[in-house]
């Protein structure tokens, strides 16, 4: 289980460090340990920085897509245009 756990980290690593400044230190400040976690984190911020107000209207949503290549994020908003996990 070593190398599957390895293999997470890096896929996490990978989409950290293609985050921008900012929102890659609120993000890693949550310590996401999986992937998911990181995504997860990081759209929860962008949508919340996105309204300050915490609601969040309808065109501010974004769709996830799982596979075992990894996850690809697509937001209709103006924040985040589109995030691909990148293989490993």
């Amino acid at each position: 289980m070593p190398a599957v756990a390895n293999q997470e980290r890096t896929k996490r690593n990978k989409f950290l460090k293609g985050l921008r400044p900012d929102l890659y230190r609120m993000v890693l400040s949550g310590s996401p340990t999986t992937f998911m976690e990181a995504v997860n984190n990081a759209v929860d911020i962008e949508e919340s920085l996105m309204d300050p107000r915490g609601s969040s209207a309808s065109d501010d949503r974004a769709c996830f897509s799982a596979s075992s290549g990894g996850v690809a994020v697509v937001s209709v908003s103006a924040g985040v245009t589109a995030v691909e996990s990148p293989a490993v």
